[in-house]
């Protein structure tokens, strides 16, 4: 999988950012973040990279009023590793209709990266 150049010098090639999201499987958050900018930046249809997608965007914004500033206030973090764990695998249940892979798939690299990290002490 190799990624284009979607800049070049003056101009700038849509397509090619849009197959570049599809390949990274970026491409259903990005409508997401467009529909959030719409609603709340108000940014105009004609300079959206992608279509909006107003139920991912809705779930994007939620958790993002929710969490704040890079999660700080989500509630999680004031709690210990074991509950942080479960807590998050909770919240991340919230995703499985709309991202199922990542959702699913979460827990068990977690998991994976709590060992990793004790073994690399």
């Amino acid at each position: 999988m190799a990624l284009k150049t979607a800049w070049k010098e003056d101009s700038f090639d849509r397509d090619v950012l849009v197959e570049n999201l599809k390949n990274v499987n970026l491409y259903r958050f990005a409508q997401a973040v467009m529909w959030v900018l719409h609603e709340v930046f108000g940014l105009e249809q004609k300079f959206f990279i992608v279509p909006a997608d107003v139920r991912r965007g809705r779930l994007l914004l939620d958790e993002i009023l929710k969490g704040g500033n890079f999660g700080k206030y989500s509630g999680i973090t004031n709690h210990s590793i074991g509950v942080k764990y479960f807590l998050k695998v909770k919240r991340n249940m919230r995703f499985v209709r709309t991202y199922p892979v990542e959702a699913l798939f979460e827990p068990l690299f977690r998991t994976w990266h709590f060992f990793w990290r004790l073994s690399r002490r």
